[in-house]
């Protein structure tokens, strides 16, 4: 029975402490539904779905109702051509006014048409701004979601070479002791202890600050004291990404120049906007209402009428101080503008490829020859430590052994984040970063 105690009381705290373990995607469906800026994206995005209506591009008449009153209150003075002076004050006049108004704008130079289709271009600007944060928040938070994964690598790389450290002092002392070894070395031996285990500390400062960012990119509920872990130690690398499949998907796929496209359509239609001013126009109008009329000097003492009133308007612009034709030049000018940007975007799409690309491919190649020399760091390390152990190498000669093996793994890990953080650019550049999800 003692011995079931003290197993569950030494179980006890990884009970307390067991917590989710995230992966990428978890992360990435956990910011889908929390991330603030995305949010706010989503929200301007539903405001342009909401315009996308034949209301507000003009199709439908309006109706409105109203009612008015108003008074006069005059002192009056007249002659008449025989001579005769009549004054009259006090005369108080009042109109009472309440009825329905119906506008519709019949025909307008297929402005209305235009308009409509202007606001879905709009909505479709809203869908692509609101592609664009997800896009933002997938690379920011795969970014963040591998730098964690590199700085614990790094944190359990530093651990390990304190237990290196260790051992070397503890043979340096023991060898101390025998006679074998010098004051001088044992005290060279604690002082890199003493600085690995520095090291280790502010490794442990690196991977909290790095656990915090990661957490607040995902606008989670996860405490930010609370510590986390992630469902991997390795930063896999998608090696297989080909430069014309992605030159291909970039100039089909990026959500900047889908979204420069859909800009240089909506200058078009504003062309067309500007140009059906001249055309005729046609309206129509009625109302039902009822006014009352009390007159305080007259021989009618009150008037009422109720009814319908109509009526139609035909009109053309047959000129606005050569307004239209500035108008009609600037349009097409933004047009042109418009066309020029997308060149200018999709220069830059071409030659952000380009570079992110040989960048990757050279990291590629870099992390082959890491791996490689970190396995011939690690070896050359051994075979220093068994020459140490024997007497036959300097404490210094072994420190030098044991810091580039450090260095290879910083190296490495360096170069393969690097590598991850080319890939995740080139999926963004090709509008492929959904592929995270």
């Amino acid at each position: 029975m003692k011995k079931y105690i003290i197993l569950a009381l030494l179980f006890i705290p990884f009970i307390i402490e067991a917590q989710e373990t995230l992966s990428l995607k978890k992360c990435l469906e956990i910011a889908m539904q929390n991330n603030y800026s995305l949010k706010i994206s989503r929200n301007t995005g539903e405001i342009a779905e909401n315009n996308v209506s034949r209301a507000n591009a003009g199709y439908l008449p309006t109706l409105s109702a109203d009612a008015s009153y108003s008074g006069t209150l005059n002192d009056s003075w007249q002659e008449n051509v025989s001579g005769e002076k009549i004054s009259t004050s006090g005369i108080h006049n009042q109109t009472f006014n309440i009825g329905t108004n119906l506008s519709w704008n019949i025909f307008q130079g297929f402005r209305v048409s235009t308009t409509y289709d202007r606001l879905k271009e709009l909505n479709a600007i809203g869908e692509l701004d609101t592609q664009v944060s997800i896009e933002t928040m997938i690379a920011s938070i795969t970014n963040e979601y591998y730098n964690y994964v590199r700085q614990k690598q790094r944190y359990f790389n530093f651990e390990y070479v304190l237990s290196l450290s260790r051992e070397r002092l503890r043979i340096t002392e023991t060898q101390y002791q025998l006679g074998a070894r010098s004051k001088l070395e044992v005290l060279q031996a604690r002082v890199d202890f003493n600085a690995d285990s520095s090291n280790l500390v502010n490794q442990q400062q690196v991977v909290l600050s790095s656990a915090t960012n990661l957490k607040t990119l995902m606008g989670s509920t996860i405490s930010l004291e609370e510590q986390i872990e992630v469902d991997t130690l390795a930063i896999d690398i998608n090696s297989t990404l080909e430069y014309n499949n992605l030159l291909d998907q970039s100039l089909n796929g990026n959500t900047s120049l889908l979204t420069a496209a859909r800009n240089t359509a909506i200058s078009e239609l504003d062309l067309k906007i500007v140009r059906s001013r001249v055309l005729p126009y046609l309206r129509a109008n009625a109302g039902y209402g009822y006014t009352h009329y009390r007159y305080g000097n007259s021989s009618t003492k009150i008037n009422e009428n109720l009814g319908l009133n109509y009526g139609l308007t035909l009109g053309i612009n047959i000129f606005d101080g050569f307004n239209h034709q500035r108008n009609m030049k600037n349009a097409r000018l933004e047009i042109k503008n418009k066309e020029l940007r997308y060149q200018e975007l999709e220069q830059d799409v071409r030659a952000g490829l380009f570079e992110t690309y040989n960048s990757y491919q050279n990291n590629l190649q870099l992390l082959n020859l890491e791996r490689m020399n970190v396995a011939v760091a690690r070896e050359n390390y051994e075979i220093a430590m068994e020459r140490y152990k024997l007497g036959s190498l300097a404490g210094i000669e072994l420190r030098e052994a044991q810091k580039s093996f450090q260095d290879a793994e910083e190296r490495m890990l360096l170069i393969e984040y690097q590598t991850k953080a080319n890939e995740i650019s080139l999926m963004r550049i090709s509008g492929r970063l959904m592929e995270y999800l």
